[in-house]
């Protein structure tokens, strides 16, 4: 005896009671050649690896084509402190490229909030600004500028040259020289 059966967006097909059981479980292979339904997106944990000089985040991941950097779009503010971090990664199904929507929490990690002890670095083109709670530390070999919180500012090295086309100025409550 044969039956019939309906199927969603499907013809309805002609089956025995037997087959119907089968057609359910066994795995059917997708037309790839006259499917007009798109890609579906599909979602991944993946590493934040570097951020690009232009702030372009660059991530590494599992099944990676290309195995190296791959350039991410992202859906939240990812920052230098986020480097190393790993990423749950959505994948674009027109192009496959990585969008970054968020940074895995690690356990007992707080909130997004900046720890009491960072630097914070701005740059616009024109001026790049430094700022540290406590201390900065400028050092290239014996020679350092260290500036505290107090206000001190502490310039060593094994030559120090002061020059000035103009005017050269000295000033503080006292100055002491040797």
């Amino acid at each position: 005896m044969k039956t019939r059966a309906a199927i969603t967006n499907y013809p309805s097909v002609a089956v025995e009671p037997s087959d119907f059981e089968r057609l359910l479980t066994e795995p059917v292979e997708a037309d790839t050649t006259t499917s007009s339904r798109p890609r579906q997106s599909s979602i991944g944990v993946g590493t934040l690896a570097a951020l690009r000089a232009d702030g372009v985040p660059l991530v590494t991941y599992p099944g990676q084509v290309c195995g190296g950097l791959s350039p991410a779009r992202a859906t939240t503010d990812i920052g230098i402190a986020d480097i190393g971090r790993s990423v749950v990664l959505a994948f674009d199904r027109d192009d496959q490229s990585p969008i970054i929507l968020g940074c895995i929490r690690q356990e007992g990690q707080g909130s997004r909030s900046a720890p009491q002890n960072h630097v914070e670095v701005e740059a616009d083109g024109t001026r790049l600004k430094v700022s540290a709670q406590e201390q900065l530390v400028l050092r290239c070999g014996n020679a350092s500028i260290t500036l505290t919180k107090a206000g001190k500012v502490l310039i060593q090295g094994t030559y120090v040259s002061c020059a000035s086309s103009g005017l050269n100025r000295v000033k503080g409550a006292a100055v002491q020289i040797n």
